[in-house]
């Protein structure tokens, strides 16, 4: 893992969309068809705030382990049978 937030912050608009593509798929698109992820970039482009806020996250070490943790203990709560942050195990 590498952050490098002045790097981050010389991606064009193009750049940051494609970074974050590779990094949170869109379920519906097939990353294999270059002009499928050229016409969602070209879509997703308009929206410069969208843009800026996925460059922030981008360069947020804590929103990548945020991403990391989610899955994983929604993982783990559905193997012990329970929900939220802190499960009560059984003694």
């Amino acid at each position: 893992m590498r952050l490098d937030p002045v790097d981050a912050e010389n991606w064009n608009a193009d750049q940051v969309l494609r970074q974050w593509m590779m990094i949170y798929p869109p379920e519906s698109l097939d990353l294999d068809n270059e002009q499928a992820v050229a016409a969602c970039v070209d879509n997703e482009i308009q929206d410069a705030a969208r843009v800026q806020t996925l460059r922030e996250r981008l360069q947020n070490l804590s929103w990548f382990m945020k991403s990391l943790k989610e899955p994983l203990s929604r993982l783990a709560n559905q193997q012990v049978g329970c929900r939220g942050t802190f499960p009560r195990y059984p003694m």
